[in-house]
């Protein structure tokens, strides 16, 4: 028999442990993690221009239709040094300006936030600079093939597509 005092314990302990045990996906009796991620697009071009031109350019960077802009408001000077664009639009995108590669130029990045989407292989994603009206050499405009990824197990939510697109 269970002293009078270890029976709340039993019954707390079975409070406490039972949601941390698992969870169940839909109506599956599949047991599920709670680990999440992120769907995403990574975008990068290199615009060799000089730094006089690059901040009085503008980024552009597209999904699909979906376009957001801005302008650098500062270059970075310092090897290794990599700065926030703002853009804006109706997507969700954080713009990057990485110092310049000697040869390549500066490395523009624009990563796509795309949790409120539904990511499609063959979304076209495009990143320019524009420079006096013009289109840097370099711009990129590219159908995405996207990676799936299923933290919790191929039969648990939730799904994640990513996508990496790298300059040649």
């Amino acid at each position: 028999m269970l002293a009078p005092r270890a029976v709340p314990m039993i019954a707390f302990a079975a409070l406490v442990l039972a949601p941390s045990l698992a969870c169940t996906a839909g109506t599956s009796s599949t047991n599920c993690s709670l680990n999440t991620c992120n769907s995403g697009a990574v975008v990068k071009i290199y615009a060799n221009i000089s730094a006089a031109e690059m901040a009085k350019s503008t980024v552009t960077a597209c999904l699909n239709d979906g376009c957001v802009n801005g302008a650098p408001a500062s270059v970075p000077s310092t090897p290794g040094s990599r700065l926030s664009i703002t853009l804006q639009g109706a997507l969700t995108v954080q713009g990057f300006i990485s110092s310049p590669d000697p040869v390549k130029g500066y490395l523009i990045e624009a990563d796509f936030e795309l949790s409120e989407t539904s990511p499609a292989d063959g979304d076209v994603y495009k990143l320019a600079v524009i420079s006096n009206g013009e289109a840097v050499p370099g711009q990129l405009n590219q159908a995405a093939t996207y990676v799936k990824s299923t933290p919790n197990g191929g039969e648990c939510p939730p799904v994640c597509e990513n996508v990496d697109i790298e300059p040649p």
